[in-house]
């Protein structure tokens, strides 16, 4: 949007992607929110980082004016148990994150991280 001009350098460089590529390559903002609401309406959607997600959560759909359709949750409510299956899931996650088979602070491969350490936390609730 074209009153969203702040921008991290930090951001930037943990993420890898420059301005001018969310510029040139990035998409309308109308259109994301559309999107994840088509895709997720009446879903829970788990963030292992709940405050950044809902805060730019909250500011897409605050500032396209479209009604949020889905509901975002902390992931240790997935987790759950005691503190042994949080450390399990974090543990993990730190392995994953430094097996040089992913690349971090990327969608997908931050997706496919998440997921395989909570498999191994919640396998640890089972036993």
């Amino acid at each position: 949007m074209p009153h969203w001009s702040y921008w991290s350098d930090d951001a930037e460089s943990i993420h890898n992607i420059s301005r001018s590529k969310l510029e040139s390559e990035g998409i309308d903002s109308t259109t994301v929110a559309y999107s994840l609401n088509r895709i997720l309406s009446g879903q829970v959607v788990y963030c292992d980082a709940l405050h950044w997600d809902s805060f730019w959560c909250n500011a897409l759909f605050s500032d396209t004016g479209i009604h949020q359709e889905f509901e975002l949750r902390d992931i240790q409510v997935l987790i759950g148990g005691s503190e042994n299956h949080l450390r399990a899931f974090i543990n993990e996650r730190e392995k994953l994150e430094d097996s040089d088979k992913f690349t971090v602070h990327r969608a997908l491969d931050d997706a496919k991280i998440i997921r395989k350490a909570l498999e191994v936390a919640l396998a640890g609730r089972h036993e």
